[in-house]
């Protein structure tokens, strides 16, 4: 019998399509499924792309030096790992503070060509929407968001992505909550097992105004 939690079954063998969102309160819980998801893709002989901030990747490396099957210095030289800045990936996609589907489309599909060519398939954890949401650009993130679908009808891949929210804070939860569940076919459980709570249009709405 297995003994893998609900967010590692989700996490391990994702398809093509797939658009799966993590929320998470501290970076350590963000580190874990992360690298958790890398590795299993780097195990099964899939690319995998980190889109993800210079801090964050310090924090992954630590992990992923942890887990067994690959050799990480071995993976990203044979390019089957590939480690994109999410800062400078949302300087090339953004103008007049949001982001552009065509900038976004053609910087998309050139990192996920590149790392189709020697791989059958493509896993990508994608930070820039948290990092918008974080810096208060709701409008921006959701829209990232929206072209991370809008890509996968011209490339497959898998797609993790994560909000940074404590969900203390009624309303950024909920608002994060809404905007997840309008774009992501699965929502990753919480890591103390506890299910998200379900919320109406009108507190979603509410939480927006306030």
């Amino acid at each position: 019998m297995s003994n893998a939690t609900p967010w590692q079954t989700m996490l391990s063998r994702p398809v093509a399509g797939d658009h799966i969102v993590q929320f998470y309160r501290r970076d350590d819980q963000l580190t874990e499924t992360v690298s958790y998801f890398i590795a299993e893709g780097l195990r099964m002989g899939e690319a995998v792309v980190v889109v993800a901030s210079s801090a964050h990747w310090a924090f992954l490396v630590g992990r992923l030096v942890t887990h067994k099957g690959f050799d990480l210095v071995d993976v990203v030289l044979r390019g089957q790992l590939r480690i994109v800045d999410a800062d400078v990936s949302l300087m090339a996609v953004m103008a007049n503070g949001m982001p552009q589907w065509f900038r976004f489309r053609d910087h998309g599909v050139n990192v996920i060509q590149r790392a189709r060519k020697h791989f059958k398939a493509v896993r990508i954890y994608g930070e820039m929407s948290d990092t918008l949401w974080q810096k208060g650009n709701g409008e921006a993130a959701n829209r990232i968001a929206e072209y991370w679908n809008e890509l996968a009808e011209h490339c497959k891949f898998s797609l993790l992505r994560a909000y940074k929210v404590d969900d203390f804070d009624t309303d950024r939860y909920y608002l994060a909550l809404d905007a997840a569940r309008r774009t992501c076919t699965q929502l990753l459980p919480r890591l103390d097992g506890r299910p998200h709570p379900e919320i109406t249009r009108g507190a979603s709405q509410k939480a927006a105004a306030a």
